[in-house]
C-alpha cells in the first residue's frame, strides 16, 4: 500500500482509539492522543450546529467505509483512489460546508445579539442573569454556548474566570472571540462597563463595514472603468483594422 493512503489510515486509527479512550481521560486516567485535532473539531463544531456526537458517529463510520473500500476496492484505477479519499474525508467535507454556510448567519447572529445585549441592559434596573436569558432564548449559532455559561452561573463554586478561558480555547471564530470577552467583562467585572465596551465595539464593527463597503464600491467602479476602457479599445481596433490591413479601397474624388 502508498505511503499516503497509510498515513491517512494511522491518523484516523489514532482518532478512533482516542475517542474509545474518551471515558478514561474524563476521569483522569490518561491524556488523549489528539488533542490537537479534536481541539481543532471542537472550535469548528461550536460554530455551527452539527451535533458533535452525530459528527464523531459519522467520522467512526466513516474510517469504517474507508477500511472496507481498500479491502473490496483494491488497486490503484483513479476513480477508485477518488472513492477511497471520499469515504475518508466525508465528514471534514460535511464540517467545512456547514462552516462556510453558516458564517454570514453566524456574524448577523452576532451583531443582532449585541444589539440585543446594549438594548436590554441599558434599561434600569436590570441585571447580567435577566441579559443572558434573553441572549439564550435568541440565539441559534451560540444557544450551546450561552446555556454552558449559564449552567456555569448557577453553580456556587464555579470559576467563570476559568469558564470563560476555557471557552475562549474553544471558540476559533475571531468575532465570537470579542463578543463572548464583553460577555465575560459584564459578568465578572461590571455590567454597565460591559455594555458601554459592547456599544463601542458595535459602532467599531459598523465602520470597518462601512469602510469595506466603499473599498468594494471603489473597486467596482475601477474595474467598470478599466472594463469600458478596454471595450473602447477594442472596437476601436477593430474599427480599423481593415485600414490597417489595406482591404478597404479608397474611392477616387
Amino acid at each position: 500500500m502508498q505511503l499516503w493512503l497509510k498515513l491517512p489510515m494511522l491518523l484516523m486509527t489514532l482518532l478512533i482509539l482516542d475517542l474509545a479512550f474518551l471515558s478514561y481521560r474524563r476521569r483522569g486516567r490518561c491524556h488523549t492522543l489528539l488533542a490537537p485535532l479534536r481541539s481543532y473539531y471542537g472550535r469548528k463544531l461550536r460554530c455551527t450546529t452539527i451535533d458533535p456526537d452525530l459528527f464523531w458517529r459519522v467520522r467512526r463510520m466513516s474510517m469504517l467505509l474507508f477500511l472496507v473500500s481498500l479491502v473490496l476496492l483494491p488497486g490503484g484505477a483513479p476513480w477508485r483512489l477518488l472513492l477511497h479519499l471520499l469515504f475518508l474525508f466525508l465528514p471534514e467535507l460535511w464540517l467545512l460546508s456547514a462552516y462556510s454556510f453558516s458564517a454570514k448567519d453566524r456574524q448577523k447572529e452576532i451583531r443582532f445579539l449585541k444589539r440585543l445585549f446594549i438594548l436590554n441592559g441599558s434599561v434600569e434596573p436590570c441585571c447580567f442573569s435577566e441579559v443572558i436569558g434573553i441572549l439564550q432564548a435568541h440565539a441559534y449559532y451560540l444557544k450551546d454556548t450561552l446555556n454552558l455559561i449559564c449552567r456555569e452561573r448557577e453553580r456556587n463554586n464555579a470559576d467563570m474566570l476559568e469558564v470563560y478561558k476555557k471557552i475562549d480555547r474553544e471558540v476559533g471564530d475571531l468575532e465570537l472571540r470579542l463578543f463572548l470577552e464583553k460577555i465575560s467583562q459584564a459578568d465578572r467585572i461590571h455590567f454597565s462597563e460591559g455594555v458601554r465596551s459592547m456599544q463601542t465595539d458595535l459602532n467599531i464593527s459598523k465602520l470597518i463595514r462601512q469602510r469595506e463597503a466603499r473599498r468594494r464600491k471603489e473597486s467596482i467602479e475601477l474595474s467598470g472603468i478599466f472594463c469600458g476602457m478596454a471595450l473602447a479599445g477594442l472596437l476601436t481596433y477593430a474599427m480599423l483594422l481593415p485600414w490597417l490591413n489595406g482591404s478597404v479601397l479608397l474611392l477616387p474624388g
